[in-house]
């Protein structure tokens, strides 16, 4: 019986900056080994500011990783048959046409939060011209694997860091 090990999540988009009409490929798998999360973890990305959503993958949970096995060489990395189903995603950032509140379009954080029996992890994206801020912070503090450091819309810093199995 083949068994996928994989340990705390990590999430990987691209770009990596909140930017209105953009489409991003996500990555969302295990630092250690780059294997699938666990079956059930959820997967959400969520889209703030005026008149934005977040269009796409936005609800997954996870299935159970699937192997072919066709080389009779024993099972490794390269026999999962759905990698990219549970790992690699898409979605994008657009304004939302059916929003009661007036004004122009503004993105202001997109939020991507995975849960799951791996352990739970949040990453925020900011606009580009707020990331300088936020980054110059996160330079001065020791890093803790797997941890984020962002600036919310109001100014503070929050700093999130993935629980320990």
């Amino acid at each position: 019986i083949p068994v996928v090990f994989s340990g705390r999540p990590e999430i990987d988009p691209d770009p990596e900056a909140a930017i209105l009409g953009e489409s991003y490929d996500l990555t969302v798998r295990d630092v250690q080994n780059h294997n699938p999360l666990a079956p059930g973890t959820s997967i959400q990305v969520e889209a703030e500011g005026t008149k934005v959503k977040a269009v796409g993958s936005t609800e997954i949970t996870l299935d159970d990783t699937a192997f072919s096995e066709d080389n009779n060489d024993g099972f490794g990395r390269e026999d999962i048959a759905n990698l990219e189903e549970t790992t690699d995603f898409n979605f994008r950032v657009v304004e939302d046409l059916e929003a009661d509140e007036g004004g122009e379009p503004k993105i202001e954080a997109v939020t991507i939060t995975v849960d799951g029996p791996n352990g739970s992890v949040e990453v925020v994206l900011l606009p580009e011209e707020k990331q300088s801020t936020a980054f110059s912070a996160s330079r001065v503090l020791t890093p803790t694997p797997g941890a984020t450091v962002h600036q919310t819309p109001s100014g503070e810093t929050v700093v999130r860091a993935p629980k320990e199995q």
